[in-house]
């Protein structure tokens, strides 16, 4: 059987090896809080950047019900297995993501480096009077268009989005909506 050792005693180890700065302020004021009188669950509570809703309500469960330990190691294992799924996912996404990178640089390079060229070869090949197809013509529209301001206009555009949405994720608010959508 391991020994136990009282809350605040844990909490003071904890915050003493944590090499965070803030979480290592956070888990001071917990102990601090707990020293006072007050319950894990609460003081846990008074933080919910930190430990949210759910965290504070197993506690909570475990301190009434008198097996605040089991509680903890099922936070525990939750806790590890969430950040192994987030790590398999991170890791997951980092090839398709490369794919698709390398894949819209080679089309913005045939766009704006190999198009225009095939354009006055297949100029000299027209007759007076004769146009090339539509097709052709789209191609070389967005060629031209990419070559000019307007591929700069898109990669600042597409930046822009992904700044504005990191900082949307960041809210409350963001967070709810952008979960709901896998």
């Amino acid at each position: 059987m391991t020994p136990a050792f009282p809350l605040v005693q844990c909490l003071d180890i904890l915050a003493q090896q944590q090499d965070n700065k803030f979480f290592q302020q956070v888990l001071s004021q917990v102990r601090q809080d707990v020293e006072e009188g007050s319950t894990l669950a609460k003081a846990m509570s008074r933080h919910p950047k930190v430990f949210d809703q759910l965290y504070s309500n197993m506690v909570e469960a475990g301190e009434t019900g008198g097996i605040l330990d089991l509680i903890l190691q099922r936070l525990s294992t939750f806790i590890e297995k969430l950040v192994k799924l987030k790590r398999d996912v991170v890791s997951a996404l980092i090839y398709p993501t490369a794919v698709v990178f390398m894949a819209c640089a080679a089309i913005a390079v045939i766009m704006v480096f190999v198009i225009p060229q095939f354009q006055n070869i297949f100029l000299g090949l027209l007759g007076p009077g004769e146009q090339l197809p539509l097709p052709t013509r789209i191609v070389v529209g967005i060629s031209d268009f990419l070559a000019s301001w307007g591929g700069l206009a898109i990669l600042i555009g597409l930046i822009g989005a992904g700044i504005g949405l990191k900082f949307y994720y960041a809210t409350p608010k963001g967070r709810k909506l952008l979960i709901r959508f896998p």
